[in-house]
Formats: structure tokens, C-alpha cells, sequence
């Protein structure tokens, strides 16, 4: 079965990219409207 998961912003918009930081502890996601979050994954 395959399956479909749709990551959203806090605002509800749908992230339209993503991406890792070369060490691997950050993950990076951005919007259409050119909002962005980074999530660091250390803590």
C-alpha cells in the first residue's frame, strides 16, 4: 500500500521544499510565499 503524508507550515501552507544541512542535524522547509523554517534536530 502506499501511502502519501502532506508536510504543512504553521500558517497551514503546504511546504514546497526541503531540504538537509550537510552535517545532518538540520532540516530545512520553505513555502511558495518564500517562508521558511529551520528545525534544528540536536536538541
Amino acid at each position: 500500500m502506499r501511502r502519501s503524508v502532506v508536510l504543512k507550515m504553521s500558517d497551514g501552507s503546504p511546504v514546497s521544499a526541503l531540504t538537509w544541512s550537510p552535517d545532518g542535524f538540520r532540516l530545512a522547509a520553505g513555502n511558495e510565499n518564500g517562508d521558511m523554517l529551520v528545525i534544528d534536530l540536536r536538541r
